[in-house]
């Protein structure tokens, strides 16, 4: 049950990352919604941030997955849209980084009785961080690739959006992310860990 609230913290702090940015750079939708906030029932989905991760934890998946309500953000507030909307969509990612780093940290200083729960720190913010940056919508990797491409390759991208989501899902129930997701996770927490 403990991984189930480091997931929820985790997944509040990513999209609390979110709001952050955006608000730093001009955008006050978020704060003005009432997601500026480090309250993770402001950021919970019913699914993604409870039902999901039950689920999973119940059938003793080898994995714990979960997400939260996207954060609104409008872009006319940036001085540049492009580069703003870049710039919030790896704020979350860059959190879940931040997080690694926090308990790695912590692992070196504390007892043997908090090493359980950092490594689930790491390792669920792990999951997180490079489940978010796949180029899949509606993922942060999807909004910060669509941001990087120039338009001619972006409407070609849009034109795919629903194609992509529907092998997106197809993988995810499928277990096709064994071959992707897993391997990039391990590669990640190998090199954390050293």
């Amino acid at each position: 049950m403990m991984t189930i609230v480091i997931l929820i913290v985790s997944v509040t702090l990513h999209e609390f990352g979110h709001a952050a940015m955006a608000n730093v750079l001009g955008d006050s939708t978020s704060k003005k919604q009432g997601r500026l906030s480090l309250n993770p029932l402001v950021h919970a989905d019913l699914y993604g941030s409870f039902i999901v991760p039950l689920v999973l934890w119940v059938l003793n998946v080898n994995f714990l997955l979960g997400w939260a309500k996207p954060v609104p953000v409008d872009p006319r507030y940036f001085k540049s849209p492009k580069w703003g909307l870049i710039a919030v969509a790896a704020a979350g990612p860059l959190m879940n980084l931040a997080l690694i780093g926090f308990c790695q940290v912590l692992l070196g200083v504390t007892s043997d009785f908090l090493y359980p729960l950092l490594m689930s720190g790491i390792v669920i913010n792990g999951i997180l961080l490079v489940f978010n940056l796949m180029p899949i919508p509606p993922l942060d990797g999807y909004q910060i690739l669509s941001g990087l491409l120039p338009n001619h390759l972006l409407a070609t991208l849009r034109r795919w959006e629903a194609v992509l989501s529907v092998i997106f899902f197809i993988l995810f129930f499928f277990y096709g992310f064994d071959y992707v997701l897993y391997p990039l996770i391990s590669l990640l927490l190998n090199g954390v860990m050293g």
